[in-house]
């Protein structure tokens, strides 16, 4: 038994061995010298999945874009389970195609050449391929389109051009394919539109799935590609069969005049010594219908996508072709395009060089090395496969300044391209330079010629493009097709015409000087967004972080610290930079002053703090500070604080669970709304629940519709408002009975000799300062919660620092004192911390400051999203204060700042030192500008014992 396992083991051994030197030998395959750089990917599979992903993008495919810039210009990998060097270096490229037969020939992967056929011309090497080649010549070359192809060309386009314009839209990828798919088919095998129509479907899911893994099973893409092909064939043999019978020609049969090219290869196979088998000549077929049909209309299309978006360019081809009607001699043909027409479209000609530049409509072109050849100090080892990239070239800025930008003037004074170069090799090179280029060429210059001087076409929706290497629409691309004639311009409509374009200018003007507002100097950079609504939407996206968001992030890394935008209809520039922040804090009253726009003080009311400045803002603030004033604060307020404190804590202890900002909320209101206003907790949660609507609204799009946010939100602060104003008239109704809070000291002033503020401004200031107290407050120890409940080594310092306070008491029983505060300083640090994380409150200017993305900058604070208090020691503390401005800055330094450093400081005392808590539900983060708990926080606490 033991015996048998051993063997067993042994044998495991010996595979694994065995596997792992084949994968070693893999990825490190042996060459009389040095490779280039690169990876061979997995055993056998290579790095095919990289290969076949798609991309929607113009650009360079990610496969080759990512390892040029890891590897460079050329590097080794492996595709399908053969090895292959990739090469986008231009030399390395031109020798390929040039040494085509010495030191390089046509070679594909095995699962191309199933695809394609393995008789194709591809395959084809030496006297096979130029016989086959000068064979396609013959029929396809400049004389033939000279002296009848010009023609089918024309009268196909024209048809197809008349049949789009009375639908009511065309998908023109599958038009233009359905349009030259049946003239390739008419001039290579004499069918009519209604035969080929089974033909053309079999073409058209075999494209489908040509650029595809090649996984032969039911359901993938390269499956139905393969049953295409086989449909395809099995049409094309009928046709040859049928064609053989009925013309009767025999082996050695006598020449005939060949009306289309099936003529032509029945001819050669029938030969008593043919050079071509039958099995040859359907493969043949087979691909000049695929070359001749894809390329064209994928080029086609795009042409047309391109037209579209670049009208300057439209305009200039439209001139071209119109000179050349307007040119044309009296009595020639009305609507006949000559060869010396076509061979006098300069700028169409820059055009179509352009399109298939960009289009890359062959994205690999592959050959095989014929022995060891050493380039640039590396070997491609004989037998490997060499893949060119022609997109690689295309789109090299080096090579094709803003290389994805269309720009046909860049071939401008250029020769024509007739044979491929190192930097164009849009239709190949060398020996096997496409010999269905001129064609193709011919195609998209009479396509272009009718459709720019009969037509007006309009997209319908957008449009993607992918490449999977190869360029593809899989939304397809959708036009109205019109013609000019169509478009009647009586004396009506004309007066309609010039005012619509009157309207335009007009627009446009407008649109030009909201793009570029008139300053004497230089703007900081940025973007205005849309007329009237600027960039608004941006501003309220909610970010599902607590990250900045991404509004600021995408602005500070375009532009930097310092942007113009505009939001909700105003100009505003926003300062992201603490020396600008602090300039502007310092300046206030002398370059600067508070603002906020109209929706903000809709929000918080005409006459509230945010709108007054100077004198009353001075009086304001001395009057909240007679209560939330230092002295204020030592005196009576931290005693009556900390009673309030715990008896909130006490009852949240009863409950199974605790919303923490709920709970928070109550606990400073019921505090804050006896001091300011005088209300007990009754009445005083009433008026909570109408400024919690008020909140939960406040950050959002500005549109006053039922059901919005911000209706909730103004409807919330209608209500706040009626409250405050029956207090106030009962208050005024009875001077002379005192409650001890601040609107005692607001009724003496209103009915002084010259009161400096009105009833209004006394009713938005009360407002403004209940909501600021609780409101910032109640999520700053929500976050406080979050933050220590996931960082206990934070707690553990938090209760070593408390419980020093309580062992140094001479009382047991007594109180939480000043003194005690002010010998805070990890408990300092924590609250540092969780006021730069969480407190995000702009100071609200034409140019708007945003702590916020200060404090999570990390140019400023290293690492920010990490809640670490210990940040803000003494050695490090003093360079990151200048950066810090939780409580704004200024003459409008926030006056509650010292009570909220108290509150927080004495809630995180009783907190740490009497109760301990456990997370229940929720607490995902979203963050606007404030951060916000969409789903609540909630906890259980429970005494410690």
């Amino acid at each position: 038994m033991y015996a048998y396992v051993g063997l067993v083991g042994a044998a495991a051994a010996l595979v694994l061995l065995l596997l792992r030197h084949q994968a070693r030998r893999w990825r490190n395959p042996s060459c009389g010298g040095r490779l280039p750089p690169g990876s061979m990917g997995l055993p056998l599979v290579g790095e095919t999945f990289q290969f076949f992903s798609s991309d929607a993008s113009f650009d360079i495919h990610p496969f080759i874009r990512h390892r040029l810039a890891r590897y460079g210009p050329i590097f080794k990998t492996s595709l399908v389970g053969h090895p292959v060097v990739v090469s986008a270096d231009e030399e390395l490229n031109h020798m390929v195609f040039q040494q085509e037969g010495q030191l390089f020939q046509s070679w594909y992967p095995d699962s191309f050449v199933e695809i394609l056929g393995r008789d194709n011309v591809g395959e084809q090497q030496g006297a096979m391929f130029r016989y086959l080649k000068n064979m396609v010549l013959r029929y396809f070359g400049p004389e033939s389109l000279k002296e009848g192809i010009i023609r089918d060309v024309e009268r196909a386009v024209c048809s197809s051009l008349c049949t789009w314009s009375t639908l009511p839209a065309v998908e023109l990828k599958e038009a233009v394919s359905t349009m030259v798919f049946d003239l390739a088919a008419s001039k290579l095998l004499g069918l009519e539109p209604s035969r080929s129509k089974i033909l053309r479907k079999s073409f058209f899911d075999f494209v489908r799935g040509l650029i595809s893994f090649p996984l032969y099973l039911p359901g993938t893409a390269y499956y139905s590609c393969m049953q295409g092909r086989r449909r395809a064939m099995v049409v094309l043999e009928q046709v040859l069969e049928e064609r053989k019978q009925s013309t009767g020609l025999q082996r050695g049969g006598k020449a005939q005049q060949h009306s289309d090219f099936l003529d032509y290869v029945i001819q050669e196979i029938t030969k008593e010594k043919p050079v071509m088998t039958e099995k040859m000549a359907l493969d043949l077929m087979f691909v000049l219908l695929f070359a001749s049909f894809h390329t064209t209309s994928l080029a086609l299309t795009l042409a047309v996508k391109l037209l579209a978006d670049h009208p300057l360019v439209l305009e200039e081809l439209t001139v071209e072709h119109e000179t050349i009607l307007k040119d044309r001699e009296a009595g020639s043909e009305p609507d006949g395009i000559t060869w010396k027409e076509y061979k006098s479209m300069a700028f169409t000609s820059q055009v179509i060089n352009e399109t298939v530049r960009l289009a890359n409509i062959a994205p690999v072109i592959f050959r095989k090395a014929l022995k060891d050849i050493q380039f640039n100090g590396y070997i491609i080892p004989a037998g490997w496969g060499v893949m060119v990239c022609p997109p690689a070239v295309h789109l090299n800025p080096y090579i094709y300044p803003d290389p994805l930008t269309f720009i046909p003037s860049r071939f401008k004074d250029k020769p024509e391209i007739s044979r491929g170069s190192k930097h164009f090799m849009a239709f190949g090179g060398g020996l096997r330079f496409c010999v269905g280029a001129d064609f193709s060429k011919l195609q998209l210059a009479i396509f272009l010629h009718f459709l720019v001087t009969k037509y007006r076409w309009i997209p319908l929706g957008a449009s993607r493009v992918v490449r999977t290497p190869g360029l593809e629409f899989p939304d397809g691309y959708r036009i109205q097709d019109m013609e000019k004639s169509e478009i009647l311009l009586g004396s009506y409509s004309y007066a309609a015409l010039c005012g619509v374009t009157l309207i335009i200018g007009w627009l446009a003007h407008w649109v030009y000087k909201w793009m570029n507002p008139p300053c004497i100097g230089r703007l900081p950079p940025g973007s205005m967004g849309f007329p009237i609504i600027g960039e608004t939407f941006q501003f309220f996206r909610a970010s599902p972080s607590i990250d900045m968001p991404s509004y600021y992030k995408q602005r500070l890394e375009r532009y930097g610290p310092l942007f113009k935008t505009s939001l909700v209809g105003r100009p505003v520039i926003i300062s992201l930079d603490p020396e600008v922040n602090r300039f502007i804090f310092q300046q206030e009253g002398k370059l600067f002053q508070s603002w906020y726009p109209e929706t903000a003080i809709n929000i918080f009311g005409k006459k509230s703090l945010t709108t007054y400045n100077g004198t009353i803002h001075k009086f304001i603030r001395g009057v909240a500070a007679k209560l939330f004033g230092l002295e204020n604060l030592k005196e009576s307020l931290l005693p009556e604080l900390e009673n309030s404190m715990r008896e909130s804590f006490a009852s949240w202890t009863r409950k199974p669970s605790v919303e923490v900002q709920d709970g928070v909320s109550d606990m400073i209101f019921d505090l804050v709304a006896k001091k300011l206003i005088g209300l007990d907790i009754t009445n005083s949660r009433e008026l909570r629940k109408n400024f919690q609507d008020f909140f939960q609204g406040m950050v959002s799009f500005p549109i006053y519709f039922p059901g919005t946010s911000f209706y909730r939100s103004m409807q919330g602060r209608r209500n706040v408002r009626n409250t405050l104003t029956d207090i106030m008239k009962e208050r005024l109704s009875a001077p002379g009975k005192k409650y001890g809070d601040l609107v005692d000291l607001i009724v003496e002033e209103l009915q002084s000799e010259n009161p400096m503020i009105d009833e209004n401004f006394a009713i938005d200031a009360l407002a403004a300062l209940l909501f600021t107290s609780f409101a910032t407050l109640s999520s700053t120890l929500t976050v406080a919660f979050k933050y220590l409940t996931d960082n206990p080594k934070v707690v553990e310092e938090l209760k070593e620092e408390h419980g020093t306070i309580l062992k140094k008491r001479e009382a047991v029983n007594s109180g939480f004192t000043w003194e005690e505060y002010r010998s805070l300083k990890f408990s300092t640090q924590v609250m540092n911390e969780i006021t730069r994380i969480r407190y995000t409150i702009p100071s609200g200017w034409l140019v708007m400051i945003s702590p916020m993305a200060v404090h999570l900058n990390p140019k400023l604070f290293e690492d920010p999203l990490k809640f670490d208090p210990w940040r803000w020691r003494e050695e490090k503390r003093s360079s990151m204060l200048k950066n810090y401005m939780p409580f704004g800055g200024g003459v409008r330094l926030c006056l509650g700042a010292e009570f909220s450093k108290l509150f927080i400081a004495l809630f995180l005392h009783i907190l740490v030192t009497e109760y301990s808590w456990t997370e229940m539900e929720g607490g995902e983060v979203l963050r606007i500008s404030e951060i916000m708990f969409p789903q609540g926080y909630h906890i259980q606490l429970v005494p410690r014992t």
